[in-house]
């Protein structure tokens, strides 16, 4: 099975700090837009369904849609708004072990793949969710 072993602190949009328990949170909030109808479900059948993340209870004093998941031992932030382009190279990177798997999955499910540049020791490539926010899939070689 291709699971997720956790966020790569390789993008600006991660945000890292530290709990007063000391410890370690990271946090990505990618945006959901351009999906009037149907976005929250799409959201979830993506980053649920498809990328295999758990969802978790997101605190009630938020007005705006959006849902919170954990993806490995971190935290995934899904934000729901209107009007957002996406065509910025900014990234999340996931860290997976099976790389070839999700190479699989991915092609499989549409997605277009894009090859990156070989980092010494990583495997890794590209593709964008389905609201156009860059994901980056990355595996120790």
């Amino acid at each position: 099975m291709a699971r997720i072993r956790g966020l790569r602190n390789s993008s600006r949009w991660v945000v890292s700090q530290t709990s007063e328990r000391g410890r370690r949170d990271h946090r990505h909030q990618p945006r959901a837009g351009e999906r009037p109808v149907g976005r929250t479900e799409r959201a979830r059948e993506f980053y649920i369904g498809f990328m295999g993340m758990t969802e978790i209870s997101r605190p009630t004093t938020f007005t705006s849609k959006g849902i919170w998941m954990h993806a490995g031992t971190f935290e995934m932030h899904i934000g729901l708004e209107d009007g957002v382009e996406r065509k910025t190279r900014a990234h999340v990177a996931y860290e997976v072990s099976d790389i070839t798997a999700w190479r699989t999955k991915v092609i499989g499910a549409g997605y277009a793949i894009k090859e990156q540049p070989l980092i010494p020791g990583y495997d890794r490539f590209q593709f964008r969710d389905p609201f156009g926010n860059n994901i980056e899939i990355i595996a120790k070689a």
